[in-house]
């Protein structure tokens, strides 16, 4: 089969080599139909036939003029003598075993006139076999299937003594041979055969295709040279074998070493938590996996716990010290844990047990007394600090989850405690609550496009003159379906998702639509404030969309006023970007408040930081009147305000007590129930036009009776 397979082999890059100088041709005859009429074609036949390896390229066209390079070739003097000369289709043709000649069909805009002819003559094809003769130690040649000779061997003698060889030895010995290689032949398949010289030379014949015409590649080799051959290349083929196994048996050696001294290190890498030392989250979770396998569902309660304000902690004492806390937490957690029990510090300063109690109360009970376990260090402390763990539990009922599922919906539980309880666990409550959610993001981008959300607007009343000098723009949500939807449910919602934003930009163009409309009826302009979520600080450049719509309706400057909530503002950095984002809005004509002021994050650090144009005094601070601290404080406020050319507006108001208060303390102005709850636009017109129709007192005193007033008094 060696023989057969090298025949077959060289057969295939014959054919090759014979269909690249077809492919050649048709490439040079396209060529040049497309070539205007060159002045010397001769010169550039003959370099087309150097750069191709042809011994003779011409053009011979319908009326017998032939242009071709300086080789001059019998052969092709004899074929355009002889034969009939197709312009419709490529032709191959071996010329008495002399030559191949290649006729290829020129196209150009009047039809098939010419044919582009190139010739390899026998020189040049005997090159081709010398290749496939076993190194000169054999004969190849190219015959059709009625044995004419395409391409004859380096020396036709020799072959045509093997020929007559094959025939003489045919008769005596090999017909039955002979008959089946005829038979193969004309089904155009390849074959061996061997037989005998009249000198007891043993010979090896294979005969093989080439796809090409029914033309056939015949190798003739002598057998001890095959079997030469054939020990070398298994010998060979050994050495190779066994130079393959010895290098990789050494690459297996190398590699089990590598990994038996690294083991240790990639299991700390991928297992091992750099600051406890101990399990880290993968580990934790294959050990959960396989605990929950081993038992029967409902078993365990898998919980997660997160200290309130780490952050603040590790601002306050370091990073180093903060880690210290994150260690002295994970020996307590772990000295909490019964058999069967895990532990492990998930990222930062989360942490995951899996208890081995199913019982809520008895789990709350345990996380209790690790809270209490881990603030014992106070005992030995002047000033006592309390850690504060926020926790969710969810009792794993279903061994199928993926842990880290699981571990997803004890921190969601964990999320949605809202410091109701020590621990608040993952149910039905939270799964209605997830739903609601999913539902209400759902019908959001529809309820934008249908307009189900309505503006309200609250009244400002100033109390120097008891006139409305402005309103608050709220959103309500009125869907057709699910009728009036809290504020409470999709606020937080969007503030999370996003979406804010979108609801933000939306109440904004309402306003200055209802604006726009005003001014076209002549109706007077009051100043509206606008919420302006945190979410948008993330974009820096979201003010451009608000001046172009202001810009829109042709709202005048200093009549719309954005309310920033004083809980955007975290850290010192965040007091430069939100300083920008003011003088910006001021530099398109807008006003900016800042909402909730006297509970957040060094509030009278931001007046002196901030550019601000009003302040909205929390109600928090209104809700106890008769204490002088609060009045103290809230007189505080209102004077720095005032020095600083801020105004003052006190929101939540509801009693009588509590405006008079304001009204003596000269606040600038009040939003609350006192007078109008958030009404409707309709509504908020209906109530401005009665309200001015009523009249009203010229002052605030004048609204104050004489024992209000005396009452007031003795308060400040």
């Amino acid at each position: 089969m060696y023989v057969q397979d090298i025949s077959n082999q060289s057969a295939g890059n014959l054919s090759y080599q014979i269909d690249s100088n077809l492919n050649y041709m048709e490439q040079l005859a396209s060529t040049i139909s497309r070539m205007p009429q060159l002045t010397d074609m001769s010169d550039f036949l003959q370099r087309k036939a150097n750069a191709l390896r042809f011994d003779l390229i011409a053009i011979v066209s319908q009326d017998g003029e032939i242009i071709k390079n300086d080789f001059q070739s019998d052969c092709f003097d004899n074929w355009i003598a002889l034969n009939q000369i197709s312009y419709e289709k490529t032709e191959l043709f071996s010329l008495d075993g002399h030559a191949l000649l290649f006729s290829v069909p020129m196209t150009n805009d009047r039809g098939n006139e010419r044919v582009l002819v190139g010739i390899l003559e026998q020189k040049s094809m005997q090159q081709i076999l010398t290749q496939m003769n076993f190194d000169g130690n054999g004969l190849a040649c190219v015959v059709d299937v009625m044995g004419n000779i395409v391409i004859a061997p380096t020396d036709p003698q020799t072959f045509m003594q093997f020929s007559d060889i094959i025939y003489k030895d045919g008769e005596r010995h090999v017909s039955k041979d002979l008959k089946k290689m005829i038979d193969e032949t004309n089904r155009k398949a390849s074959g061996i055969l061997y037989f005998s010289t009249v000198s007891n030379e043993d010979l090896i014949l294979c005969y093989s295709p080439l796809n090409i015409n029914d033309w056939f590649l015949i190798t003739i080799v002598r057998q001890d040279l095959i079997k030469g051959d054939i020990n070398i290349y298994e010998l060979r083929s050994l050495a190779v074998v066994a130079g393959v196994f010895i290098v990789c048996t050494i690459l297996i050696f190398l590699i089990i070493s590598a990994y038996e001294k690294s083991r240790k290190r990639l299991e700390e890498i991928t297992m091992i938590d750099p600051l406890t030392k101990d399990d880290n989250n993968p580990a934790f979770q294959m050990k959960l996996k396989a605990l929950i396998a081993k038992n029967p569902p409902a078993t365990f309660t898998l919980v997660f716990l997160n200290i309130k304000g780490f952050q603040l902690i590790n601002e306050n004492v370091g990073i180093a010290a903060g880690d210290n806390i994150l260690k002295y937490m994970y020996r307590v957690l772990k000295a909490s844990l019964k058999e069967n029990e895990l532990v492990c510090r998930s990222e930062m300063d989360h942490f995951f047990l899996c208890l081995r109690d199913t019982s809520e109360e008895v789990v709350t009970a345990r996380i209790a007394k690790i809270t209490e376990s881990l603030n014992s260090f106070n005992e030995y402390t002047d000033i006592a600090y309390g850690l504060m763990l926020e926790a969710g539990g969810y009792l794993i009922d279903d061994p199928d989850l993926e842990v880290r599922t699981m571990q997803d919906r004890a921190r969601f539980a964990s999320i949605r405690a809202q410091g109701k309880s020590v621990c608040s666990f993952f149910g039905r409550t939270l799964l209605e609550q997830v739903r609601k959610e999913a539902g209400l993001n759902s019908i959001f981008d529809a309820s934008i496009k249908h307009r189900d959300f309505q503006v309200y607007l609250q009244p400002k009343v100033g109390l120097s003159d008891m006139n409305l000098c402005g309103a608050e723009a709220l959103v309500r949500w009125e869907h057709p379906e699910y009728g009036m939807i809290s504020p409470s449910d999709f606020i937080p919602l969007f503030e999370k998702n996003e979406k804010i934003c979108i609801l933000d930009l939306y109440v904004f163009e309402e306003v200055c639509k209802w604006m726009q409309n005003s001014m076209e009826e002549g109706e007077p302009l009051i100043p509206i404030s606008v919420n302006l979520s945190r979410t948008h600080i993330k974009n820096l450049n979201f003010l451009r969309e608000f001046v172009d719509i202001k810009e829109k309706y042709q709202i005048p400057d200093h009549m719309i006023e954005f309310e920033i909530t004083e809980s955007v503002l975290i850290n010192v950095e965040q007091i430069k970007l939100i300083k920008n984002m003011i003088n910006e809005m001021h530099r398109n004509g807008f006003h900016c408040s800042l909402d909730d002021f006297g509970f957040g994050y060094s509030s009278l650090a931001l007046l002196k930081e901030l550019d601000i144009d009003v302040i909205k005094l929390d109600k928090n601070f209104f809700d106890d009147m008769n204490n002088q601290k609060s009045q103290n404080i809230i007189s505080g406020f209102i004077e720095i305000a005032h020095k600083l050319g801020m105004k003052v507006v006190a929101e939540g108001i509801e009693t009588q007590e509590q405006l008079n208060c304001l009204c003596c303390l000269h606040c600038d102005a009040v939003q609350g129930y006192i007078f109008s709850k958030p009404l409707s636009i309709s509504d908020f017109e209906t109530w401005s036009r009665a309200r001015t129709a009523a009249g009203r007192p010229d002052t605030c005193a004048a609204s104050l009776s004489a024992s209000s007033a005396s009452a007031v008094k003795k308060l400040l």
